[in-house]
């Protein structure tokens, strides 16, 4: 028996430019950052290296997590987390707080 397997993509636009991610990975991400909700302190601000952990992050490479940051943004864009972009002194990295 021959075994298929079905890889999903997404595809974001910021704006500017087309990203496409493996939607596991785009949910890989979802998923770490709502693991870390409960534990969130209302006002405080976090990075996307904070929200997933090092366990997850660490490994990444830049690429990756560079590509962790753009499914973040859209995340966040799309309301599937309970966070908002945070105002902080630099551009990046982005940092979140709860809604």
């Amino acid at each position: 028996p021959t075994s298929t397997s079905i890889i999903e993509y997404i595809v974001l636009y910021n704006g500017e430019a087309f990203y496409t991610f493996r939607q596991d990975f785009y949910d890989s991400v979802l998923y770490q950052v709502k693991e870390i909700l409960p534990a969130l302190i209302p006002g405080e601000k976090y990075t996307l290296k904070m929200l997933c952990g090092p366990d997850f992050w660490n490994p990444l490479g830049r690429g990756k997590q560079r590509m962790a940051g753009r499914c973040m943004t859209d995340m966040v864009c799309k309301g599937l987390l309970p966070l908002t972009f945070a105002k902080s002194r630099h551009e990046y990295p982005l940092r979140y707080q709860l809604a």
